[in-house]
Parts: C-alpha cells; sequence; structure tokens
C-alpha cells in the first residue's frame, strides 16, 4: 500500500468511527465527504435540547456527553484499528474537551470525563461486530469522494438492528 493510500485508509477509518458513534447516539450523518488525498469531513447532526424553550440542565448535559463521545470516536477507531492516532484525534480531543466541560457546567457528572468517554468507545469499538460495521463503512469512504447520510445509514443500518441498544 503506497503512503497516499494509507494515509486515506487511515482517515476512512477515522470517520467511519466518528460516524459510528454518532448514529449509535442518535445522531444523523448528514453526509461524508473525501476532500483531497488527505482530508475527510463527517458532517453529522445530534439535536441540541437547547433549540427547545424547556429544556432541563440534565438534557442539555446529556446532549455535550454525545458530543464528547462522538468527538473521541475518530480516536477509537484508529486505536483499535492501528494501535496508535493520527494527528486528526488532536482536534477530536480538543472538541471533546470543550463538550466536556459544557456537560459539566449543566450538571453532568464530574467522573465523566475525556477519559472515561475514551473507555466507553474503545470498549464499544472492540466488538467484532462493531469493527465490521466500520470496516464496511471505511472501504466505501475511500472507494468514493461523496456518501449522503441516507447511503451512510443504510451501510451501517444492516449491522445494527435497533442502534438504541448500544447507545
Amino acid at each position: 500500500m503506497s503512503d497516499n493510500e494509507q494515509k486515506r485508509h487511515v482517515i476512512s477509518i477515522h470517520e467511519a468511527g466518528h460516524a459510528v458513534v454518532g448514529i449509535l447516539l442518535g445522531g444523523q450523518v448528514e453526509g461524508i465527504q473525501m476532500a483531497g488525498k488527505h482530508e475527510c469531513r463527517c458532517r453529522f447532526r445530534l439535536e441540541d435540547p437547547s433549540a427547545r424553550n424547556r429544556a432541563t440542565d440534565r438534557e442539555r448535559a446529556d446532549y455535550f456527553r454525545r458530543v464528547s463521545l462522538k468527538a473521541i470516536g475518530g480516536w477509537g477507531a484508529e486505536y483499535v484499528f492501528f494501535g496508535q492516532d493520527s494527528e486528526g484525534a488532536a482536534e477530536d480531543f480538543q472538541t471533546s474537551g470543550a463538550a466536556v466541560r459544557e456537560m459539566w457546567r449543566y450538571g453532568g457528572r464530574k467522573n465523566s470525563d475525556i477519559e472515561c468517554h475514551k473507555r466507553v468507545v474503545y470498549r464499544l469499538f472492540k466488538s467484532p461486530h462493531v469493527q465490521a460495521t466500520i470496516e464496511c463503512l471505511a472501504s466505501e469512504i475511500r472507494n468514493r469522494d461523496f456518501i449522503t447520510g441516507p447511503e451512510v445509514h443504510a451501510i451501517v443500518k444492516p449491522y445494527f438492528a435497533d442502534p438504541n441498544e448500544h447507545a
């Protein structure tokens, strides 16, 4: 595998990790796009309870917990598949850290932090079933420049009949 192919492989695994965690947390993937040789983005939407006037602090804390877990998804996939993480994980940790601080602000558990979220994602990704899902989605990402949200969900759906059982 050439250096470019190897980088594309790592990036596709990373973005597939974000997508799988996000879907398992009840979010909606809007699309995954390979931008050039070494960049890819997973556009994603989680329902923000703050958009509703009567969102409770608990709902807001849970939202930020899910944002943190989704951000860590890319790191988790890289770590499980390759035993290390790339530069892409650094930005994910910044996002996760900001989300954890917001979670705490709304009364989220103080023992729920980035390290805790890393352990949760790592345990999830150790499942051969989840690894097969990530590998299948990553393969599609590597072979195409853009995958729509409905296509991502169609790829992942056969692996998870009920995504809520993993959340």
